[in-house]
């Protein structure tokens, strides 16, 4: 197994500790409401659709939330920034850089290599679109948003392998691995991660860094089923993330470990920062991953929002939480970044 690192690549020292876990402060008055809001009207919604998808056990129930990404077809980027589509081997991807950037076409510049949350059954570039560009103005990086391959039509392993063609077309095109970051949120977030192991272990060079917000990094949902969390998240629960895995991808009632970023070693993993609400049902995700990484020595930090909403940072037109978190991000690109 491969587990090259860099060249360069700071290492915590021996009175440094790999792991950093914050807490942020006490949540704003609008990060409160949406919180209450929330739990009052999109966390019913989806239990009552999860419900039916469980008891229906139909897998081409998961083709509906798929409708989302194509309605929100003119959803629009942050003002001063740029797009183009892309074709890649298996699937669509999107540059999105901001004004100040040079063209991602025709330039060597750091990038950062996204993938989108959303059950690996709903969302893509459209609902992203705006995350994408919000980062691409934090990290002075050109984003590359992967519109990868979801349930039904397409396994695990299919995603897993569109990911890992994303970062080697950003190699074919010029650029160094010290110059790409890797990150995604929700189940883009749990890619995130696991595409680092993987290209870790295929030899072909493990990326610059790596973040996500709200990681759901373990497919297993006994250990956010009796977390606290399961009952005080405002949007999601451990029955609507363990329906999606029943359905779509548990085989015979068995789902493979392997898929799951949070049982692999992650020595030789780049720097890592992790973002995620305090009462979130992926808590527990992130917590582990941010403690497997600090295990196997990997610079992590782990940041806990107050009340914060599935993916907060996402609403940075409304939340400062959220425009604080994206600032943060930036400033862990930035540093972790070799320059171009």
């Amino acid at each position: 197994m491969s587990q090259a690192v860099s060249a360069g690549r700071a290492r915590p020292s021996a009175q440094e500790p790999a792991l950093v876990v914050e807490h942020s402060e006490k949540a704003g008055l609008v990060a409160r409401l949406a919180h209450t809001a929330f739990r009052l009207t999109v966390r019913p919604a989806l239990g009552l659709a999860s419900a039916v998808l469980g008891s229906v056990n139909d897998k081409n129930l998961l083709w509906i939330p798929r409708l989302l990404d194509p309605c929100l077809f003119l959803m629009p980027p942050i003002r001063g920034t740029h797009r183009r589509r892309v074709q890649l081997l298996n699937c669509r991807a999107e540059w999105v850089w901001h004004d100040g950037t040079p063209d991602p076409g025709s330039s060597q510049g750091p990038v950062v290599l996204y993938f989108h949350g959303g059950g690996f059954t709903s969302c893509g570039l459209n609902t992203h679109r705006r995350l994408a560009s919000d980062l691409a103005k934090t990290t002075g990086a050109a984003v590359l948003n992967v519109d990868y391959q979801q349930l039904p039509s397409a396994s695990f392993a299919d995603t897993l392998q569109d990911a890992v063609e994303a970062y080697e077309w950003l190699l074919a095109s010029g650029r160094r691995a010290d110059q790409i970051a890797f990150g995604g949120d929700s189940a883009g977030g749990g890619l995130a991660f696991r595409a680092a192991i993987e290209v870790r272990d295929l030899g072909i060079g493990v990326p610059g860094a790596v973040f996500a917000f709200s990681p759901w990094a373990d497919l297993d949902c006994a250990q956010k089923a009796i977390h606290p969390n399961h009952r005080l998240d405002p949007l999601l629960s451990a029955q609507i993330l363990g329906n999606v895995v029943k359905v779509g991808l548990a085989k015979d009632g068995l789902i493979d470990p392997s898929w799951s970023s949070v049982n692999h070693d992650f020595a030789g993993l780049p720097p890592a920062s992790i973002h995620v609400g305090s009462t979130e049902c992926l808590l527990p995700d992130a917590e582990l991953l941010a403690k497997r990484l600090g295990e196997a020595g990997v610079p992590c930090s782990l940041k806990i929002w107050d009340r914060q909403i599935h993916v907060f940072p996402a609403g940075a037109v409304v939340l400062p939480e959220a425009r604080a978190a994206l600032e943060e991000v930036g400033q862990f690109v930035r540093s972790s970044l070799a320059s171009a």
